[in-house]
């Protein structure tokens, strides 16, 4: 949920959650890092994740292929798990050069949106399968904090390894399929209960979809609303995760749980034109769930 980060502000935290990750080995930013492998064993590779006010902790590394990132939100505000791959060769002083241009080009182009699990509730969890090729990574989190900052600014941040050769195992299997174009969703009839729903991006630029339940009393109307301008006062839904975004023709595979009742899906990316958040350029989308 790359919510009201503007381009400007959203390259300014790159760029200082990329040097903290090509610098030293420290735990950088305050996040909390198991130094452990996540089990690789498994036929699918597990890499868990606990969140909290401004915190990961989580392995130090995982293997190559399909993993399912399993997130726990232990905090009171909403947390995701946002995936970056930072590409291989990237140096510091690349980052740093690339600081110059005002545009971000360069500095987003020495990364790569690989999913993840999208904002839950305090005390929710929900996992996503994603395919991973080896190298280093940030998990971050944009979800704004009740002062407007986001927590990656107040550190949740952390640097995990994808290590080779990748595992064999299979693409999951999945109940419905939503797709993403700019600027919109194909979205099908969506039942309630759990299920695994295929998110892939059909569109020339990164796309997540935030989904959310509408809060009892509320209208849709209001969800959209709330960011038609910048958001103030008690969000008029709850999250319920859905899909981190994903590069163009991207895949990821987020498992939830949906109870019967109103629900929206949205996109909150900056447009790489217009700076302007992919929601205020139609791409939003409410569905009843029985």
């Amino acid at each position: 949920m790359l919510k009201h980060v503007t381009r400007v502000a959203l390259i300014a935290l790159l760029l200082g959650a990329l040097l903290g990750a090509c610098g030293d080995d420290d735990d950088g930013g305050g996040s909390a890092t198991a130094t452990t492998e996540a089990d690789a064993g498994a036929e699918t590779p597990t890499l868990a994740v606990s969140a909290k006010e401004y915190a990961f902790t989580t392995a130090s590394s995982v293997k190559a292929g399909y993993v399912k990132v399993e997130l726990k939100n232990e905090g009171k505000e909403e947390h995701q798990a946002q995936l970056l791959r930072i590409n291989d060769g990237v140096t510091p002083q690349q980052l740093q050069e690339a600081a110059t241009d005002t545009t971000g080009e360069k500095l987003l182009g020495l990364t790569s949106i690989e999913g993840g699990v999208n904002a839950i509730a305090g005390g929710a969890s929900q996992s996503a399968v994603t395919k991973l090729d080896p190298g280093s990574f940030l998990m971050l989190c944009f979800v704004p904090a009740p002062d407007g900052q986001p927590h990656v600014a107040k550190g949740m941040q952390t640097q995990f390894t994808v290590s080779g050769p990748a595992a064999e195992n299979d693409e999951p299997k999945y109940d419905s399929e939503i797709a993403a174009r700019d600027f919109t969703f194909d979205l099908p009839a969506i039942t309630s209960g759990e299920q695994t729903i295929e998110f892939k991006n059909a569109g020339p630029q990164p796309h997540e979809a935030t989904m959310v339940k509408v809060a009892d009393g509320k209208k849709v109307e209001d969800v959209q609303a709330f960011f038609s301008g910048t958001p103030s006062g008690p969000p008029p839904y709850v999250g319920v995760g859905g899909a981190a975004a994903v590069k163009p023709n991207g895949v990821t595979f987020p498992t939830i749980d949906l109870k019967p009742g109103t629900y929206a899906v949205f996109c909150l990316v900056p447009d790489s034109n217009t700076g302007k958040p992919h929601i205020q350029l139609g791409m939003f989308k409410s569905f009843e769930v029985k």
